[in-house]
């Protein structure tokens, strides 16, 4: 998210019951050995107990609408410098 910090998390996966069950009764090999571990159907993720604190950004984020940061003229990239405005 823009100006939070990144963040990595697990999440827990499990198979899916009706991956086992639905394919002996209706899918078969086909939807066993292909076409439910080409989907992702076979995995349920366990997502109601998701929770992350995101944590702002120490340091200004340029992708913001209206941010404003401090950097060095060197750091500025050649195509942006026409759109340059002196602030006094």
């Amino acid at each position: 998210m823009a100006g939070y910090t990144d963040k990595n998390i697990t999440i827990n996966t499990k198979v899916n019951g009706w991956y086992i069950a639905g394919n002996i009764i209706f899918g078969g090999l086909i939807g066993w050995i292909v076409v439910d571990p080409l989907t992702g159907a076979m995995w349920t993720l366990d997502t109601n107990k998701l929770n992350v604190t995101m944590e702002a950004a120490k340091h200004a984020n340029l992708d913001i609408p209206d941010a404003h940061g401090i950097m060095l003229l060197g750091q500025v990239p050649l195509s942006l410098r026409s759109h340059m405005v002196r602030v006094q």
